[in-house]
């Protein structure tokens, strides 16, 4: 997946990946991956400014670690509640 900027007259003046295939990618200097996905691109007439961003799916390591926290919160909370009801 890429971006790219054109002028009026469809010439274009910029183009980049947006994952860390480019050299650099769009988001490399950000530290985004090799898998990103679903850009969005919003226009802010305040600060006449776009914002670009895109969605990136982690590591497997990271999403299990994640996963692995959330699993062991959602215990824990589960323990306190029957706790609660059970005393």
């Amino acid at each position: 997946m890429a971006i790219a900027f054109y002028d009026k007259e469809g010439n274009e003046q910029f183009f980049a990946n947006l994952d860390s295939t480019g050299s650099p990618g769009f988001f490399e200097e950000l530290g985004s991956g090799t898998f990103t996905f679903d850009p969005k691109c919003f226009y802010d007439h305040y600060t006449d400014r776009f914002f670009v961003l895109a969605l990136e799916r982690m590591g497997l390591a990271a999403h299990e670690a994640v996963q692995g926290k959330t699993h062991e919160a959602m215990h824990a909370n589960r323990r306190e509640i029957l706790h609660d009801v059970f005393d």
